[in-house]
C-alpha cells in the first residue's frame, strides 16, 4: 500500500473511531474518572484524524488543464473516403503550457488515416487553445483514438487524455460507376477526345471541384489513366484527368459522391473524334500569325528598298544601308526572336492564358519550345510552328 492510500486509511479509521466513542458516551452512564479518559482519548483521536486529513488534502495535485473534444455529428451518415475533423479544445490555468500531443493506439484496424499529423494548436482571444484533426475514412468501422495531451506549469506537470469515440461509416463501391471521388461539388469545365494510338482515343478533361478527396480517383477498369495535374486556389481544387480508352466506347461515364447531397450525381462525355480532329485543324492550335505578321512587313519594306535602289541611283547608298537593317532585322526575327526552353512532361497546352482554357494536348516527352511571349502565370510558347500556352513552372528556360 503507498503512502498516500495508508494516510486515507488512517484517517477514515481514526474517524470511526472517534464517531463509536462519542456515541458510547450519549449512550452509557460512566463514573466521573473513566468519563475523563474516555474524553482525553476522544480529544487525542480527534487531533490524530484532523493531523491526517491535513496531510491527505496535502497530497492532492490541482487541476492546472481541462481538455473537451468534439466529434462529428452522428446524426447525418458518413460515408468511407470522406474526410472527418476532430476538434479539441484545451484550457490552460495557472500559467500553464502545453508541452506535447501524442495520439494513442494508431493501428490499421481504426479504418482511419491521419492527414495532418503536425496538426498546430491555435489560441484565441480567450486564452484556449484549439486544434482539429482530420482523419480519412477507410473502412466501415471507424475508432478514432484518445489523444494524450502533456501540460506543465511552474510548478506541477499534468497529463490529460482525450477520449476516442466509435462510428460507423457506408461503404460506396457497390457503385461500379463510382469513381472513389467524394466532394462538395465537382464539374467538369473543359475536355478533349483525340485519337492515342490504333485501338485508342484519350479523353483529357480539366475539373473544378470543392471539398474533394482525389488520393484514390479512379475510372472504371481502365489500365491507363492519371491525375496529371492539381492546384487549390481559394479552397477550389482545380485538376486535370487523362484516360485512356478503347475506340469503340463512344462515352466516358463515371459518378462522384456529392457529401452535401448525399447521393451519386453522374457526370457523361460524349467522345466524338470526328469533330475533334476538324476543330484541330482549324483554330484550335493557332500559329503564331504576330510573327508572320511581322516578317511580312519587313518583307514587304525590303522590296520597297531594292525598288528605291534600283530606280534612285543617287539614293543607292542611303537605300543599300537600309536594305542591309531590314535584312538583319528579318534574320533577328526569324532565327533570334523567341527565347527558346523544354516543357515538362505532364504539361498541359491550352488555347488561352486560363486555368478552363480548352486543352489541346499534354506533353509526354520533354519537348524544346520558342517562348514568344507572357501573361501573368503563363508562357505563350510556339511548338513546330503552333502556338498555345504553357504554365510557367512546366517550362526550363535556357
Amino acid at each position: 500500500m503507498d503512502s498516500k492510500k495508508l494516510i486515507k486509511f488512517l484517517a477514515i479509521e481514526s474517524r470511526f473511531i472517534e464517531s463509536k466513542m462519542r456515541n458510547e458516551i450519549m449512550m452509557f452512564k460512566t463514573s466521573g474518572a473513566l468519563k475523563n479518559i474516555v474524553c482525553a482519548l476522544l480529544i487525542l483521536l480527534t487531533g490524530i484524524s484532523s493531523a491526517f486529513a491535513t496531510g491527505e488534502n496535502e497530497n492532492i495535485t490541482p487541476k492546472i488543464a481541462y481538455v473537451n473534444v468534439s466529434f462529428p455529428k452522428t446524426d447525418t451518415s458518413l460515408y468511407v473516403g470522406q474526410n472527418i475533423e476532430v476538434k479539441y479544445t484545451l484550457t490552460l490555468l495557472s500559467g500553464a503550457k502545453l508541452v506535447s500531443t501524442d495520439v494513442l493506439d494508431m493501428s490499421t484496424k481504426n479504418n482511419v488515416v491521419l492527414k495532418n499529423k503536425n496538426a498546430s494548436w491555435q489560441s484565441d482571444t480567450n486564452g484556449m487553445l484549439s486544434s482539429t484533426y482530420v482523419y480519412n475514412i477507410v473502412g466501415k468501422d471507424v475508432t478514432i483514438p484518445p489523444l494524450k495531451i502533456k501540460v506543465v506549469s511552474a510548478d506541477y506537470e499534468e497529463e490529460l487524455i482525450a477520449p476516442g469515440a466509435t462510428l460507423r461509416a457506408v461503404e460506396l463501391t457497390s457503385n461500379a460507376n463510382y469513381i472513389s471521388v467524394i466532394a462538395d461539388s465537382f464539374e467538369v469545365v473543359d475536355y478533349r477526345a483525340k485519337e492515342y494510338d490504333e485501338n485508342n482515343n484519350i479523353v483529357i478533361f480539366q475539373f473544378e471541384s470543392i471539398g474533394a478527396v482525389l488520393n484514390t480517383m479512379k475510372i472504371a477498369q481502365y489500365p491507363m489513366q492519371g491525375l496529371e495535374d492539381s492546384k487549390v486556389v481559394d479552397g477550389v481544387t482545380y485538376g486535370i484527368y487523362y484516360v485512356v480508352l478503347d475506340k469503340s466506347i463512344r462515352q466516358l461515364s463515371f459518378d462522384y459522391f456529392n457529401i452535401t447531397q448525399h447521393q451519386f450525381v453522374n457526370i457523361n462525355l460524349p467522345i466524338n473524334i470526328l469533330q475533334n480532329t476538324i476543330e484541330e485543324g482549324g483554330d484550335i492550335k493557332p500559329r503564331n500569325t504576330i510573327l508572320m505578321f511581322k516578317n511580312l512587313l519587313v518583307g514587304g519594306l525590303i522590296v520597297f528598298v531594292i525598288l528605291v535602289w534600283v530606280v534612285f541611283k543617287k539614293l543607292r547608298k542611303v537605300s543599300a544601308f537600309a536594305l542591309l537593317v531590314l535584312v538583319l532585322l528579318l534574320g533577328y526575327n526569324v532565327f533570334f526572336s523567341a527565347t527558346s526552353g523544354v516543357a515538362q512532361v505532364g504539361a498541359s497546352v491550352s488555347i488561352v492564358p486560363t486555368h478552363n482554357s480548352t486543352i489541346t494536348e499534354l506533353i509526354k516527352v520533354p519537348t524544346r519550345v520558342a517562348i514568344i511571349g507572357e501573361y501573368e502565370d503563363y508562357y505563350k510558347v510556339m511548338i513546330e510552328s503552333k502556338v498555345g500556352w504553357i504554365r510557367k513552372e512546366y517550362v526550363s528556360k535556357n
